[in-house]
């Protein structure tokens, strides 16, 4: 067998397998709908079994317990529902009268309706006329010719008129010209006819009599319900199905928890919004017992997904219009409502149920439209659960790891991935908004070692390997040193307002006479009042090392540090004689990979050859090893803060050798300034 003839089935066989699963979820759905719907109302229920169970009530008699409080909720809901209803229905005449008046203003004369009406009656009078085709020309020849003018005065009269014609003969059926037959059926029995209704209706109550019992099982003996699953899905990996388990109890428990507070929140919210515009628009017909009915099958319906809402708000809109004279409660009402699902769909629920779910907003609008086209309504009450127990073995099952892909919520692509494809893009602005997002999140220092510098790393590598052209080089290299100019402006507004902040916190504990939280976290110290450390950065061959150079000196001028970087246009050697002894106390080395070592080494060699006594610290940025460049008196940095230790090394020794050229007592640091 061929190498290739492996790698052509596998796409075969995921096909076939995804048939077959659809398949069996399909024909088997009278099965699997009722065992699923239970699995639900079991993870709903479970948290209050246990609870008795930790009073020393039994699992067997907690269970019933909770089964019987649950059927008894549902039921008290079904009778207040029916009540209500029953004495909407006694107000239907009323009612009827209402809405009769409402249609009459909109259809009288001169009304919108009345106008639109009249509208296209005069454009279907304007329209102009087609021609007649044949068989309308023959019955107008018909009916002219069967005009007989009159004859005139003395002219002999015609004969007797013509026999009327004899009605025609049927014909005689034949096998290709048939005699229509019409088949009526035998009127149904009263025994047929109960049978047909008790047909219809015997369905969902077997249906819910199958989930009651799977759901009283299930929650009898959930521990060895979970170790078979656990046995079966397994496959001696105990630590990883455990852990799947545990994943899928816990998203579907915190997403029933939010969904529950959601809903019965935005119920209470749609109770008290009714029964102020009832107060103060309708008079108070509707009562305070219809507000709470309408807020409570709205709660209730809130648990179908994107639907559920608006079948909830149908009947208080449907009330609205029919029991209040005038327009003016229906629309507040509606305008309620649009404002209210706005403000919680867009504000409320992907911040809470994203979060407690895993999966991407776009991820349940698919989901939906697939079970709810596979199992019907009950798919779309289950798509939320059904599509997290997916997620959770996509994110544990390597073969479904494509499912925790496009189901999931988490980011796909790394920081660095993201502001690189961008910049590959040409879309240099959202690179730059993504790199000030991740500005927010994590320091500066950490946003260029962490994202900028690995990009920029990537694009030389990328560039000299001949994946990218001179001309999207260039761009990119430009994009880069352009974000790293915002990213420095943002960090300077935001270091003074941090300056402002902690200005104002002094001036207040001086006030009071106390001293600043110690819990407070401390920045990297900067260097003492008054104090001058000259810092020379030479890029070792490249503008992308000038680039990461600017990075060197946006961070380390933020601590006091006073940083001059060179162009990376002039030579190795006309490098090294720009700067003297005596103006610069640390001479930094930024090389980028790849050749970095090489590069760095070459400069290294010009400087030391005109033997100055200095400070040095090559940077070998994303370099894994430190020890490639082997010259004396010179340390190595991977990466910013890595720098920023070596320089905390050697700053005390050059602010004293600074201290004793001027002739005065140093201030006191630490080794760690």
């Amino acid at each position: 067998m061929s190498s290739a003839e492996p790698s052509g089935k596998v796409p075969f066989f995921t096909l076939a397998s995804f048939a077959i699963v659809l398949g069996l979820l399909y024909f088997a759905q009278d099965v699997l709908i009722p065992l699923a719907l239970a699995v639900l109302f079991s993870f709903l229920l479970a948290p209050a079994v246990g609870w008795l169970e930790r009073l020393r009530l039994g699992r067997i008699p907690s269970t019933l317990l909770v089964v019987l409080a649950a059927l008894a909720l549902v039921g008290g809901f079904g009778w207040i529902v029916e009540q209500r209803f029953a004495e909407i229905v006694t107000k239907l005449p009323d009612y009827r009268q209402s809405i009769q008046a409402k249609f009459q203003r909109l259809t009288r004369s001169g009304g919108m309706v009345e106008t639109v009406r009249n509208e296209l009656r005069q454009s279907v009078r304007d329209a102009p006329t087609t021609r007649a085709g044949p068989a309308t020309q023959g019955s107008a020849t018909t009916q002219s010719s069967a005009v007989i003018p009159s004859p005139p005065p003395g002219a002999p009269s015609p004969g007797p008129p013509a026999p009327a014609a004899s009605p025609p003969l049927l014909a005689r059926p034949s096998p290709d010209d048939p005699w229509a037959v019409r088949v009526y059926p035998k009127p149904a029995t009263t025994l047929e006819l109960i049978g047909q209704y008790v047909g219809k209706l015997l369905g969902p109550v077997a249906t819910a009599g199958l989930v009651l019992i799977f759901i009283i099982f299930m929650l009898i003996g959930r521990e060895n319900l979970r170790d078979r699953m656990m046995l079966l899905a397994g496959g001696g990996r105990l630590h990883v199905t455990t852990q799947a388990f545990d994943d899928a109890a816990a998203r579907i428990g915190r997403f029933l928890t939010a969904q529950s507070l959601i809903n019965v929140s935005y119920g209470a919210v749609v109770a008290l919004g009714l029964w102020l515009i009832d107060v103060t628009m309708g008079g108070g017909r509707g009562g305070f017992g219809t507000a709470m009915l309408a807020g409570l099958i709205c709660a209730v319906m809130r648990y179908v997904p994107y639907i559920g809402p608006w079948l909830g708000a149908a009947v208080p809109l449907a009330l609205a219009f029919a029991a209040f004279p005038g327009n003016g409660v229906f629309f507040v009402t509606l305008a309620m409502f649009v404002g209210l699902e706005i403000f919680v769909s867009q504000a409320v629920e992907p911040k809470v149920l994203g979060s407690s779910t895993g999966v991407s907003p776009i991820a349940v609008l698919v989901a939906a439209v697939f079970w709810t086209w596979l199992w019907g309504p009950i798919g779309l009450l289950l798509s939320t659960p059904l599509t997290v127990l997916l997620v959770v073995m996509g994110k544990h099952v390597p073969q479904l790891a494509m499912l925790d892909v496009l189901l999931g919520d988490e980011p796909v692509l790394s920081p660095t991935t993201r502001v690189y494809q961008r910049l590959i893009a040409g879309d240099d602005e959202e690179a730059a908004e993504l790199a000030l997002e991740y500005l927010k999140e994590r320091p500066l220092d950490a946003v260029y070692d962490q994202i900028l510098i690995p990009v920029l790393a990537e694009a030389e590598s990328d560039w000299h390997r001949g994946k990218l052209d001179d001309a999207r080089h260039a761009r990119i290299r430009q994009g880069i040193r352009d974000t790293v100019q915002r990213l420095g402006e943002k960090q300077e507004v935001e270091d003074d307002k941090a300056a402002g902040v902690a200005t104002a916190r002094d001036a207040k504990h001086q006030a009071i006479g106390t001293a600043a939280s110690p819990d407070a976290p401390a920045p990297r110290s900067s260097l003492p009042a008054g104090s001058v450390v000259n810092v020379r950065c030479l890029p070792a061959h490249d503008q992308a090392d000038e680039i990461v150079g600017l990075m060197v000196a946006q961070v380390l001028e933020r601590r006091g540090y006073a940083v001059a970087v060179a162009s990376a246009d002039s030579l190795a050697s006309e490098l090294a004689a720009s700067f003297d002894r005596g103006r610069v106390d640390v001479v930094v080395v930024s090389a980028l990979p790849p050749k970095a070592a090489l590069h760095a080494r070459y400069l290294l060699r010009q400087m030391t050859s005109r033997d100055l006594d200095l400070k040095v610290v090559v940077g070998l940025w994303t370099n894994n090893n430190p020890t490639a460049v082997e010259v004396d008196n010179v340390l190595a940095a991977t990466s910013l803060d890595a720098l920023h230790g070596l320089l905390d090394q050697i700053t005390p020794g050059i602010l004293l050798r600074h201290a004793a050229d001027a002739g005065r007592d140093p201030d006191p640091i630490s080794s760690g300034a």
